[in-house]
């Protein structure tokens, strides 16, 4: 299959916490604001996951949690710096570059395969159990969210806003319609957030 890659393309990193100054940088579903990545538009690059039954518990730190903080940060630029790394790969086995497809007008991007190997490598990402899989970010994300605000509740809904304010920033990048794994995994961070607020009033 045949594509143009452009400035709009590949799932942008979805923008999710990495400060607690700023109510959202980069929630995982958004653009994290690289200039140097690629967007690669293949719909069937995204793989829809089953949502689980399981019942969400997590524990209630009584603070801000700085080394759950830097973990889940860590993680997170891991899962997004091997997906840089395929798109590269894809381009480096085409004979092009990063700088051969940005700052450029989509209509005149060049003409891009996205082959076999490209898509099997993305899809290990994005499928179930992957570093990138609406499970695991949805899972992050809302691990973040609790170790910023410790067991303040207004703290978690100013978070939980970011969220939401990341996603539609999401939303706006795709033209108003997210993707199938980015609204999926959305649903699962509110099942999660809502199964985290319910654990607490029980307690």
């Amino acid at each position: 299959m045949i594509k143009k890659i452009g400035q709009q393309g590949v799932m942008p990193k979805q923008k999710w916490l990495e400060g607690s100054q700023q109510k959202a940088q980069d929630v995982e579903t958004g653009n994290r604001g690289h200039k140097s990545e690629a967007r690669v538009t293949k719909t069937d690059m995204y793989l829809r996951v089953s949502q689980t039954d399981a019942k969400v518990t997590y524990d209630r730190p009584k603070g801000a949690d700085m080394e759950t903080i830097q973990r889940l940060k860590e993680e997170s630029d891991q899962a997004y710096s091997r997906l840089k790394d395929i798109v590269r790969q894809l381009l480096e086995r085409q004979g092009l570059s990063f700088q051969d497809i940005l700052g450029i007008d989509p209509d005149d991007a060049h003409t891009v395969e996205v082959d076999d190997q490209a898509v099997q490598e993305a899809q290990a990402l994005i499928g179930e159990g992957g570093a990138l899989s609406p499970e695991v970010v949805s899972d992050r994300i809302v691990k973040m969210a609790m170790a910023f605000a410790g067991d303040d509740q207004e703290k978690m809904a100013l978070m939980r806003s970011a969220i939401e304010e990341g996603f539609r920033a999401a939303e706006d990048l795709f033209g108003g319609q997210l993707p199938d794994i980015s609204s999926t995994t959305y649903d699962l961070i509110q099942e999660k957030l809502d199964a985290w607020e319910q654990q607490g009033q029980e307690a």
